[in-house]
């Protein structure tokens, strides 16, 4: 557009793409509040700034609409030349991606599917993807209580049977100190024998004889007296 008039929300980039770049640029580093509506702010004055130059030269060069070129001489002139090359990058990327579009729609067109029937048909595939995804985190909600539930009733059980078991009590030993006692000694006595052997000349005698001394001493005298007995 060949006039600069408009609204300043027209020039300012959205804060949800400022937030990504500031995300991207500095990973590890909290931006505030207050440093991220300064770089919002130089970013609408850049496009202010930008914007009036490329609308001079298109000016100048009697053309009604602000071309890609226009905006690229603009840089240039403004001392930002460095900017040029991934100015053009991104512009190529946009062409590629509008001309990916546009074959799109041909396609949709050649189908012959009006576009009411395809908004139709995004709107029940959106529909469903997040009907899968809240039943996924249903499914992962209800796994997690589960678990919690289990660890729960173990931990109760287990305090349950600490609590049942009898306690433990420790075996105690007790030493007494008695005095040694000293075996008794048993002795077995055993007497000789001796068998008493006959003196010369004695006469052996029975058992008869042990009995009946005075039998015996008669037996002897009759033995030595002969002619007494027959008298």
């Amino acid at each position: 557009m060949a006039s600069s008039s408009g609204n300043d929300d027209d020039l300012t980039i959205p804060r949800a793409a400022i937030n990504k770049m500031i995300k991207e640029t500095l990973p590890n580093v909290r931006v505030a509040n207050d440093a991220r509506e300064l770089v919002v702010n130089c970013c609408t004055e850049f496009i202010h700034l930008i914007s009036s130059e490329a609308n001079e030269i298109c000016n100048k060069s009697d053309k009604k609409t602000i071309s890609p070129e226009h905006v690229i001489n603009a840089l240039e002139s403004l001392g930002f030349g460095s900017y040029i090359t991934e100015v053009k990058d991104v512009l190529q990327e946009c062409k590629t991606v509008a001309l990916k579009r546009r074959k799109a729609s041909s396609r949709l067109e050649n189908l012959g599917i009006p576009e009411e029937e395809l908004l139709r048909q995004q709107q029940e595939l959106f529909a469903k993807a997040r009907q899968q995804q809240a039943e996924l985190a249903q499914q992962e909600w209800l796994q997690m209580q589960q678990a919690a539930q289990q660890a729960q009733m173990a931990a109760a059980s287990a305090s349950a049977a600490q609590q049942a078991a009898p306690p433990r009590t420790k075996r105690t030993t007790t030493t007494c100190d008695f005095p040694p006692q000293k075996k008794k000694r048993h002795f077995h006595v055993s007497a000789p024998v001796h068998r008493l052997q006959p003196f010369p000349g004695a006469v052996h005698r029975t058992d008869s004889q042990h009995e009946s001394p005075n039998l015996a001493l008669g037996t002897d005298s009759c033995a030595k007296n002969p002619h007494k007995n027959n008298s």
